[in-house]
């Protein structure tokens, strides 16, 4: 103890490395820390998002803007203390840029230093994206691959959505009316009745800018192609004989449905893809969630 006590310099150096110890404690407690939206950013924010749906944002669609803007600040935060802001090109050759902006007349690294010491980046909103997406990309690259069986329970909670729908072939007889009004549709109407009567074949009617033949065709896409009332074609148990007449956004048709093809399952291994794809995007949100839920335990929010 004596010779402990009469090295002065082993002093100093223990001074020394515990003067150095607190510094770096109390460096990353600083940098553990970040600013909530003030009230004028939180309006800012509900401005954008109204202008950008057409509507006003409710108390829970503000209290989510506030707490997405917290989660982007925390995920910067920790982008800066892990210093990726000095080693991205895109973040360094932005604050060349700025510091061109600025008029600062040197080297491009100490140009680069200056600004970094300035912190520009802190206020740059295109450095900020760009952390922003590199940290995400880091943070949702260390989740686990997709096992089987994860696959196949997402597959089995969705396989509502992979579902092969109903569909039909069918042949059409097309009657356009001769304009928008309800008397000329009344007439094609009318006219499309009298061809119903003289056993017509697909030849009959008017020219159809998409054919009269039609394939394995679902309800969505009669929607989509037709709309009115052809979706409903689907309900109907005739085949091979002429029905309607039928109303589409175009004017009335006679159709002779050819086949049916019932709606059915879809095998797994048939939409593996597909399952993995909504797996990735789930784990990819479940990850970053719980990685920012880390952050929000390790940093204090002053408001």
């Amino acid at each position: 103890m004596r010779a402990f006590v009469r090295q002065p310099l082993l002093h100093f150096m223990l001074i020394g490395i515990a003067l150095w110890l607190s510094s770096v404690y109390l460096q990353d407690r600083a940098s553990r820390q970040i600013d909530a939206p003030t009230e004028q950013e939180i309006a800012t924010l509900v401005a954008d998002w109204s202008s950008r749906h057409g509507r006003m944002a409710d108390a829970q669609v503000q209290a989510a803007l506030v707490r997405e803007e917290i989660e982007r600040r925390l995920v910067f935060a920790e982008a800066l203390r892990l210093g990726l802001h000095r080693h991205d090109p895109v973040v360094l050759a932005r604050l060349y840029q700025d510091a061109v902006f600025l008029g600062i007349e040197a080297p491009e690294d100490e140009m680069i230093n200056m600004a970094l010491e300035l912190q520009l980046h802190r206020g740059d909103d295109l450095i900020r994206r760009r952390l922003l997406e590199r940290m995400r990309s880091l943070i949702v690259s260390n989740r686990p691959p997709a096992t089987e069986a994860e696959l196949r329970e997402v597959f089995a909670a969705h396989q509502a959505r992979w579902t092969q729908p109903a569909r039909i072939s069918f042949e059409h007889i097309y009657v356009r009316p001769a304009d928008s009004s309800t008397q000329a549709w009344a007439k094609a109407k009318d006219r499309a009745l009298r061809l119903l009567k003289t056993r017509p074949d697909a030849r009959a009617g008017d020219p159809f800018l998409h054919g009269h033949r039609f394939e394995h065709m679902s309800a969505r896409q009669l929607k989509d192609t037709f709309g009115g009332q052809m979706p409903a074609l689907l309900e109907q148990d005739s085949t091979a004989a002429w029905i309607g007449p039928v109303a589409s956004h175009y004017g009335w048709h006679l159709i002779s449905i050819q086949t049916r093809e019932p709606a059915r399952p879809a095998e797994f291994e048939q939409v593996r893809a597909d399952v993995l794809a909504l797996w990735t995007a789930q784990s990819k949100r479940q990850h970053f969630a719980k990685y920012v839920q880390g952050l929000r335990a390790r940093y204090r929010v002053n408001s």
